[in-house]
């Protein structure tokens, strides 16, 4: 059975030494058959299983592919940990995500010098600073009409 973090070629050349010390006829076809059935990876024995017509040099090919792939995206995973860390934006450029939304806007902003209402006059009751999407207009006509 090949070890997990044992490369496929050592675990190839094992298995080829095993085969030799044995009388068996085809001695590809059972080196084929002991890739398949002891390779450590589950995916990779699902895929090699799921081959109609599996050759060794075949099931050396995809084992060898299927490493270097996973290989590669480790490194590229780590890769991209360590830039995303060196890449952290600083506390004063991040926006506060729990800020509430503006009363006079309804948009998200650290000052009220930075509010886009400020100047403005409100389309629903022409009230200065407000926009009509949070007028309370509307509300205190619900409120009058239940009383």
């Amino acid at each position: 059975m090949q070890a997990e973090g044992h490369t496929f070629d050592n675990f190839l050349t094992q298995l080829r030494k095993a085969v030799k010390t044995t009388s068996y006829q085809n001695q590809d076809e059972m080196v084929r058959g002991r890739i398949v059935m002891s390779i450590w990876d589950n995916n990779t024995q699902e895929k090699l299983l799921s081959e109609p017509k599996l050759t060794l040099t075949k099931a050396i090919e995809f084992c060898r592919a299927v490493e270097v792939s996973k290989s590669q995206s480790k490194a590229l995973q780590s890769e991209l940990g360590v830039n995303a860390l060196r890449s952290k934006p600083s506390s004063s450029s991040t926006p506060n995500l729990n800020q509430s939304s503006c009363h006079r806007c309804g948009y998200k902003h650290k000052e009220n010098a930075n509010c886009p209402a400020i100047g403005k006059s409100c389309a629903k009751c022409q009230k200065p600073n407000y926009f009509a999407s949070v007028c309370k207009l509307d509300e205190k006509k619900k409120e009058k009409d239940r009383s």
